[in-house]
Parts: C-alpha cells; sequence; structure tokens
C-alpha cells in the first residue's frame, strides 16, 4: 500500500522513506520495459477481477466485498517474480538436467472454433496471422475490443477455452506469457515446486548433481504430477472459501434488489455477477414463459418472447444464499413465482 502512494507521489511517504524512494523509482522504470517487454512478444493479459473480502478481526463477519485492484507495487512485484522464473528455466534447461517447468499448452483448435462461433455473432473473430494461433494473435484481438463490461465476458469466456497450466519434467513453453522458458521459482516456502527447483539448484551448487541426475529424473516427473493435481485442490479450497464469505456477506439482504450483468449461459438458467463481484443463479424455472432452449454456440438462452445472453444487463433480486451448499439464488424483478 505504502509503495503504490510513494510512487503516486504522496509527499508525506516519499519524506519517511526518502532513502528508498530512489530504488522504488528505478525498479518502477524497470518494470515498464519488462512490461513492454512481454507485451512485445505477445503477452496474454485476461485481467479479470478478482474480490476483495475484508474481514472483522474480532467477529470475523464480511465487512466489505468489492473488486480487489490491481496495484503499481503488485505489477512490479510480478513482473521481477516473472523475470526471475523465467532465467532460472532457461539457466538449467541449458544444463540439461531434471527439473521442474511450469508450462501452458496452446488452446485446443476446436475450443478456438467453439469460441470464434460465439463471437462471430457480436461481430468478432480470432484468427491467426500465420500456420498456427500465437500469443500475439490473442493478444492482439483483445486489443480490438470495446473497453467495457463486455469485454470482461469476452475474456471470460476466451480464458475459458484456454488450456490449464501445470508442471511438467518437459518445457514446453509458456503460451499465456509467450515465453519459451517458464518455471516457478520465487516462492519455495509456499509452494513444492518451487522448493523442489531450490534443491536442485542446491544440488548443482555444491555439485552434487551428477550423482543423484538418475533418481532426480524419476523424482521431478512425480514431484510434476502430484503438484499439478494438488493445485488444481488447491485452487478449488480458494473458490469455495471465496464463495462461503460471499454467502456469509449476502445472506442478510435476501428480497434486496441488485443491478447485474450476465456472465454465464446454462440449459439450466443464467449466472449473474453484482458490481461486488457476487456471483449466483437465475433458474430457468423461475423464469417467465416456458419453452426455453439453450443454444450452445451463441451462448443464448431462449424461448421465442425471452431472450437472455452474455453480457445482458439486469435488475435481480436476492431469493436465498445457502451458506452449507455456498450458493446464491436470484430471480429477475417482475419475473418471481
Amino acid at each position: 500500500h505504502n509503495v503504490t502512494a510513494i510512487l503516486e507521489g504522496d509527499e508525506a511517504l516519499n519524506k519517511r522513506y526518502a532513502k528508498i524512494v530512489p530504488t522504488l523509482k528505478l525498479m518502477e522504470k524497470l518494470n515498464t520495459i519488462l512490461e513492454a517487454k512481454r507485451k512485445a512478444r505477445g503477452e496474454i493479459n485476461f485481467e479479470i477481477p478478482e474480490a476483495k473480502i475484508i474481514l472483522n478481526p474480532q467477529t470475523l463477519e464480511v465487512e466489505s466485498l468489492t473488486e480487489r485492484p490491481r496495484t503499481v507495487s503488485e505489477r512490479l512485484i510480478e513482473s521481477f517474480m516473472l523475470m526471475a522464473n523465467e532465467v532460472v528455466a532457461e539457466h538449467f534447461n541449458k544444463l540439461k538436467v531434471p527439473f521442474v517447468y511450469r508450462i501452458h499448452e496452446a488452446p485446443d483448435v476446436d475450443k478456438i472454433d467453439q469460441f470464434n462461433e460465439y463471437v462471430s455473432a457480436l461481430g468478432y473473430r480470432l484468427q491467426s496471422k500465420g500456420e498456427k494461433l500465437e500469443p500475439i494473435d490473442i493478444q492482439n484481438f483483445m486489443a480490438k475490443l470495446p473497453d467495457d463490461d463486455m469485454k470482461e465476458i469476452i475474456n471470460s469466456v476466451l480464458l475459458r477455452s484456454m488450456q490449464k497450466a501445470k508442471y511438467s519434467s518437459n518445457c514446453l513453453g509458456h503460451f499465456g506469457l509467450a515465453a519459451p522458458y517458464y518455471c516457478h521459482f520465487t516462492s519455495p516456502i509456499r509452494r513444492y515446486p518451487d522448493l523442489t527447483i531450490h534443491r536442485i539448484i542446491k544440488y548443482y551448487l555444491h555439485n552434487t548433481l551428477k550423482q543423484k541426475e538418475k533418481q532426480l529424473k524419476q523424482f521431478v516427473v512425480t514431484a510434476s504430477n502430484q503438484s499439478s493435481e494438488r493445485e488444481l485442490l488447491a485452487q478449488r479450497a480458494e473458490r469455495d472459501v471465496d464463495d462461503y464469505f460471499k454467502c456469509r456477506y449476502m445472506r442478510d439482504k435476501v428480497n434486496q434488489v441488485f443491478d447485474a450483468t450476465i456472465d454465464s449461459v446454462t440449459n439450466f438458467g443464467f449466472f449473474v455477477k453484482l458490481e461486488n463481484t457476487v456471483e449466483g443463479l437465475v433458474g430457468i424455472t423461475t423464469l417467465d414463459g416456458t419453452g426455453y432452449e439453450f443454444n450452445e454456440k451463441s451462448l443464448v438462452l431462449s424461448n421465442g418472447i425471452n431472450k437472455y445472453k452474455l453480457g445482458d444487463k439486469v435488475k435481480v433480486k436476492l431469493a436465498s444464499v445457502s451458506l452449507e451448499e455456498r450458493k446464491i439464488d436470484f430471480v429477475l424483478v417482475n419475473e418471481t413465482k
């Protein structure tokens, strides 16, 4: 927080931390250079908003729930971490030693075809300049999108069309970062792949790598597979905790009306998102009329009279909140049954 304020010109903090201000400003300049380099090579930045949940330290009740801003200080840290991860991955790849890489493969062609079927109805098309889709093609496509709520929706659908990043003993590059070499090296206190890499580096520095190479070859395969599996479990746990606290925040707001945006459409209704990042379901059985059909290609739910699609602005009333299931249900205003 203080770093961001210093770089934004807070006079009191600039005086208080005068000794480190030049270093911070140099870091800011370096970050600008690194961001420009990553952008030039094709890095994809989806900018999907995250929730900022503030709890009361005594009661653990949710005091506030907002969209978390991405500060300049976060971007500084991220840039230097990315660079460190790339340099370490490249160095040890060239040494040809067993290693744990962070990989992100190119998207499946069928998934991109499905995405194009959806965005073509909006007047867009994601296409490659060469024989195959490159990260820069996606970056260029995203740059053409209007800077409004629809951009966030399209980015979200596009993100779901991507492969998931994972760990591997093979260096296959990172599509999203447009990086030929990448690993997770910077957080050994909280991530097992990073700890594994630190051990490999220590073996190398102490000249014991050769004698351990045979067992390491099998170990990095096992470590990569297990780390990928546990990461998915950890992400699910994070989502569950976020959803739980969002339900805690909303449970005393039943029957209140909110402005929302449709951000996912299914054959059983559609999900809406509030400005505070809370999401919930408007079930198909609560909608006016019958005979609704879901078009999987255009992601539209319609019965010929009423039509609901991604990005639509709607007014919803909070119908119910389930802490046990971590689920929130809304109904459209004037469409209650």
